[in-house]
């Protein structure tokens, strides 16, 4: 009994001070997360039916591979850029212009048949996207502090996992309800089309939000001062930069082999209906976003790194579990393990590679890390249409298991002492306080 009150007195305490450090959340950081939310909901129904999409169209899966591709490319070619747009002019305008154009892409994305103009609008979406992504790090960092910063960016993850609850169920439901409304066959790609077009709304709403953010007053430096920031010459620590960015590299090629056809292998390999695969989706973001509440108290036990580490290599496991059964509720259940494990990861090593480099090289880094991440993405989505279509659905599976464990033991290797050493200047900074 003592134990139970003991727990329930733990739990009451980890919510009371979740509460007061959301509370801490300043205006700017609260509009980006309306903007997290309403994106979200938008972009994982599209991305949910977007594949489903393309084979009622009558296109297979390496063809998909190349659709995936384009994001992830455009992604990495102008992630660089973007970090320098946002150092030149702010958070505000680009931010604005690119949710705009992001809009216009995806309707044109739905709307459009030949493939070759699908994959135009699709690397003008994922450029746009490029500059988003970018500047969400940067941004969180810039409006809050050390007091509210963790737990800023496991919200700000959980909401896009929430969210993936809410799009997944919507996006599983919507083609049966047009179907049904309009009198179409259940393998029209129309209904398919007309749920795109209602995801696409939500699409539209989060870029309000981005009107109202109180720009910081900052010296805009000059395209030539802008310019030699951005030359690798003037990174300050060239071996942190590597150290962050080849793990990033492993995990972002691992990622590109499984993670865009999920919704395919569902379907084609266990026989899943759109309805399932949407609840899949949605069970899987919702449990994430749960999980990743706790990844404050996660990396205050047992470290940022180890929190990594640990998690990564925890989902391994089901990974390779899902290659195992044609079973549904079996390789969902794998499915939804293997997520939300390797998923808690991120606002992690987000958190600790904002807090390693320098200030003046956050969107520098943030832009690298896109490059990294999306253009082995690109590789691996090709790779990965090429081999389930001509090859087998499973090879891919198990070469992302063995990047991810690479990856893993080298976040260990790189790392483990330098959190030690942080740590060890907290608690001195702290002595010193006293």
């Amino acid at each position: 009994m003592k134990k139970i009150l003991s727990f329930n007195s733990k739990i009451k305490h980890v919510s009371v001070d979740y509460l007061k450090t959301i509370a801490l959340f300043n205006k700017n950081a609260r509009i980006l997360l309306l903007n997290i939310f309403l994106m979200g909901i938008g972009m994982s129904v599209f991305s949910l039916l977007f594949n489903l999409y393309l084979l009622r169209m009558g296109y297979g899966e390496d063809q998909i591979g190349i659709y995936q591709m384009s994001i992830g490319a455009s992604v990495a070619i102008l992630s660089i850029p973007s970090g320098y747009i946002i150092d030149r002019f702010g958070f505000k305008k680009p931010m604005i212009t690119a949710s705009v154009i992001i809009v216009l892409a995806v309707i044109c994305q739905a709307s459009f048949f030949p493939i070759a103009a699908i994959i135009f609008f699709t690397f003008i979406y994922g450029g746009c996207t490029s500059l988003l992504m970018v500047a969400d790090n940067p941004f969180m960092m810039e409006n809050s502090t050390n007091n509210e910063r963790t737990h800023l960016f496991s919200i700000s993850f959980a909401l896009m996992m929430i969210t993936g609850f809410f799009g997944g169920l919507l996006g599983g439901y919507l083609p049966g309800l047009i179907v049904k409304i309009l009198k179409l066959s259940s393998d029209d790609y129309l209904s398919y089309r007309y749920s795109l077009y209602v995801s696409i709304l939500f699409v539209v709403a989060s870029l309000i939000p981005f009107f109202f953010i109180e720009e910081k007053k900052r010296d805009n430096p000059s395209y030539r001062g802008l310019l030699d920031r951005f030359r690798i010459s003037k990174i300050n620590n060239k071996r942190l930069f590597a150290k962050l960015l080849i793990p990033n590299v492993l995990i972002g090629f691992g990622a590109g082999l499984i993670v865009p056809f999920i919704n395919v292998y569902l379907e084609n390999q266990v026989g899943a209906s759109t309805s399932v695969i949407g609840l899949i989706f949605s069970l899987t973001s919702a449990l994430t976003g749960l999980a990743s509440f706790g990844v404050p108290l996660l990396t205050k036990r047992f470290g940022k790194i180890n929190t990594v580490v640990l998690t990564q290599l925890f989902s391994l496991p089901f990974l390779i579990g899902i290659t195992l059964s044609g079973f549904l509720p079996m390789v969902a259940f794998f499915v939804l393990a293997r997520s939300v494990l390797m998923n808690l990861s991120t606002p992690a090593i987000s958190n600790f590679s904002m807090e390693s480099v320098g200030p003046d090289e956050k969107s520098l880094f943030s832009g690298f890390s896109g490059v990294a991440w999306n253009g082995t993405w690109a590789i691996s989505n090709i790779a990965a249409g090429f081999i389930m279509a001509r090859i087998s659905y499973l090879i891919p599976y198990y070469i992302c298991a063995a990047l991810y464990f690479l990856a893993s033991t080298l976040y260990f290797i790189f790392f483990r002492k330098s959190e030690k050493r942080e740590a060890v200047e907290l608690i001195l900074d702290e002595e010193h306080k006293l």
